[in-house]
């Protein structure tokens, strides 16, 4: 049930298809929309409470004997009905205090649709910040697989040459052991790394709903790990988009919306309730002059306790909304300090990135200097060896962070509450999504360079 007709990897998984399958297999995501297809149910219900009652009725009645009643002054007993005889109705009602608690239900259900689907929009901008966190983490592990395991398998081979020539008595007990405790090091470290590339891997595996053990790879351009993003947009820009787009600020004010609603529901129930009802009548009693007919009725309700509980339910409703419109404001401040924060993470991340870069320029040429040292006989295999390790090791913070500066624009897009896909979508099945996210992607970068 897991993976049930997922489609399976075929070829290399770009950035939108692994955003396109998170979206259509996440058991998260799917999760929420289903909660969003109940609101909408409960919605469909709460419209049907608005309708008038119709109810239809039938009777059968028999007797061992006639109903007979003897007059005041008659001699013999009569009767009025039949010993067996039958009897239906079909009649209509429509109470007015029901049909207006009902509207404001409905409008209240209304509201809860749209909050879920508020929801359901974190749950997609959370989702795509978590696949391109990542994705590019898992690009990392990709590039540098093919570099660790040659290294790994040449450092065991020197260790267990270390390990030979020490038996053979050739080094000095303390060299050999110093050279193996170096080797070992070297080992511990590449193990390390492999270990938390392997597990970026599964993260991303994981966020797509891809079967434990799968196999992928992913597609990406050549220059893609090297470009740094830009982010064209003011803070001011970006505070006024986190006000107008936030799935949590339009939460609140659907939430502030039901609160009113209700204020409205216990007003309407302190009015009098009015039924009126009407419909075809029959009976089968062959005594009667008429057997079928039409009736009309009225009724007049009213609850008097609701006169004194309802200054009390009044005073409730009005706190909370008092309480709505605080928690909203609330949110608003919330909403400004994470665009401002995650603004401040993106400048950062990207200072890193560019020292990272030329620490890794620097690193790349010792290790050529290295290579031909060695080749030279001027230095030997562990330096080399050494060399090789700490230049992977500095791509690979290069890359981790370069990982962190596309989490950081995840966290912008997040804050500023940038929808991944549009607002309709051809078809929902992975290559439709994939091309509408990639062209809403390329949409959203080109607006931000243009501004």
């Amino acid at each position: 049930m897991l993976f049930h007709q997922q489609e399976s990897v075929t070829g290399p998984i770009s950035l939108p298809e692994a955003m396109a399958r998170a979206i259509k297999y996440n058991l998260n995501h799917r999760l929420k929309l289903m909660e969003e297809v109940m609101s909408q149910k409960q919605l469909n219900l709460s419209e049907i409470g608005m309708l008038p009652r119709l109810a239809a009725s039938a009777g059968f009645q028999d007797r061992s004997n006639l109903t007979s009643s003897v007059g005041t002054g008659a001699l013999e007993a009569s009767t009025s009905l039949d010993r067996s005889r039958s009897d239906g109705a079909l009649i209509i009602s429509w109470n007015i205090l029901d049909f207006g608690v009902s509207y404001f239900q409905a409008k209240q259900d209304a509201d809860r649709a749209l909050i879920a689907s508020e929801r359901r929009r974190k749950i997609i901008h959370n989702l795509m910040r978590d696949v391109r966190f990542a994705f590019w983490k898992a690009v990392s592990a990709q590039s540098m697989e093919a570099q660790i395991n040659p290294l790994l398998s040449e450092v065991e081979l020197a260790l267990k040459n270390s390990q030979t020539l020490e038996k053979e008595g050739l080094p000095t007990p303390t060299e050999a052991m110093q050279y193996q405790r170096g080797l070992i090091e070297i080992i511990r470290q590449l193990k390390t790394v492999q270990a938390e590339l392997i597990r970026s891997r599964m993260e991303l595996a994981n966020l797509m709903n891809l079967e434990p053990g799968t196999p992928y790879k992913l597609d990406i351009e050549e220059d893609d790990s090297h470009t740094i993003p830009e982010i064209g947009l003011s803070i001011e820009e970006m505070e006024r988009m986190a006000l107008m787009n936030l799935p949590e600020l339009w939460e609140e004010n659907y939430q502030e919306r039901i609160s009113v609603a209700e204020t409205k529901k216990i007003i309407a129930r302190m009015f009098p309730g009015i039924e009126i009802g009407g419909g075809w009548n029959h009976d089968s009693n062959s005594y009667l002059v008429n057997q079928n007919w039409l009736s009309i009725s009225s009724r007049l309700t009213w609850n008097m306790l609701n006169l004194f509980s309802s200054p009390q339910q009044m005073r409730f409703a009005e706190a909370q909304e008092t309480v709505t419109r605080t928690r909203r404001l609330a949110l608003s401040m919330a909403a400004l300090s994470q665009v401002h924060i995650a603004y401040w993470n993106y400048l950062s991340t990207v200072e890193q990135m560019k020292l990272l870069d030329k620490l890794n320029k620097i690193d790349q040429g010792l290790l050529k200097l290295a290579i031909n040292q060695q080749q030279a006989n001027l230095l030997g295999q562990q330096d080399r060896i050494r060399g090789s390790v700490q230049a992977l090791t500095t791509r690979m913070q290069r890359d981790q962070t370069f990982a962190l500066l596309q989490n950081s624009i995840g966290m912008i897009q997040v804050a500023i509450g940038i929808d991944h896909l549009p607002l309709s979508v051809e078809g929902h099945d992975l290559s439709t999504l994939t091309r509408a996210i990639k062209e809403n992607t390329n949409k959203w970068q080109r607006s931000t360079k243009n501004n």
